[in-house]
Order: C-alpha cells, then structure tokens, then sequence
C-alpha cells in the first residue's frame, strides 16, 4: 500500500479507504478492469458502496498520479514501471487482444528507452506524450 500513499501524500491528496480498496482490485486483477468492473468487485468486496461514477473520478486520478495507464479500450491498469513519472518518461504498454493481458516494457531497457525516444521524435504535432500502446497477441496465447 506504500505505492499508493505514497502518491496521494506527495500530491496532498486523501488516503480513504475506497481508494485502498479500489487500487487493490485493480492490482490484484490479471486482466485490466472498467470501472464497471471495479465498482461490481468493491460492492461485493466490501460494506462501502461507490457508485461507478466515484470508482471511475478515483481511477482517472491514479491514471493522472502515474499509478495506473487507462488503455483506449476505456479499462484500467496497474502501471508495472517503477521510478520516475514525469514529463521524460514513456510508458510502453503491449496489450494482448486474445487473453487481454498487459504488459509494460521497463522503461529502463535500452531497447524501450530507444524506442520511445524515435517515436517522440517523428510525431510532431503532440507536445506530450505519456504513453505508446501495441496491440498483438502474446506468446502464450500465440502458442
């Protein structure tokens, strides 16, 4: 739980107990979650009732904090990389469209740290960007 009182104390933001419950479905899930998905889970879970609107303002903020990536398909997450989220760091995200399993490349690798910096380079309309998704099929399910 370090991870996410960590981000919420350095951002001067509230640890509730919605929000340990919230970040421990979706880093205790396989598979990335909708918010639909988080707030059936915490209704069952627990005795604290969130309606899908306060699951989903709660995973937008541990999207924006850098605690979890929200995928174009609209679910959630837990961000794999460890260390800095600041403007310098990509996050390079392979999603499996079979299993719908997520993988983050560690941002430390020379392969993804390259790679992210070519990119960068050749999109010239965007001022910032947070993020670089693939989409494929995973070798488990490939195999």
């Amino acid at each position: 739980m370090n991870q996410l009182e960590d981000k919420l104390k350095g951002k001067n933001l509230r640890l509730t107990n919605a929000r340990k419950i919230i970040f421990e479905i979706l880093k205790g899930s396989d598979r990335p979650l909708s918010p639909k998905d988080v707030c059936d889970e915490l209704n069952n879970l627990s005795d604290l009732k969130a309606d899908q609107a306060s699951v989903y303002r709660n995973l937008m903020l541990f999207s924006k904090i850098g605690l979890a990536h929200r995928l174009q398909s609209g679910k959630y997450s837990v961000c794999q990389s460890e260390g800095r989220h600041d403007d310098s760091h990509v996050h390079i995200i392979m999603s499996c469209t079979e299993c719908t399993g997520v993988y983050e490349l560690s941002a430390k690798s020379k392969e993804a740290s390259q790679l992210s910096k070519q990119m960068i380079n050749s999109i010239k309309n965007f001022s910032h960007i947070s993020s670089l998704t693939f989409n494929g099929v995973c070798d488990t399910c490939n195999n």
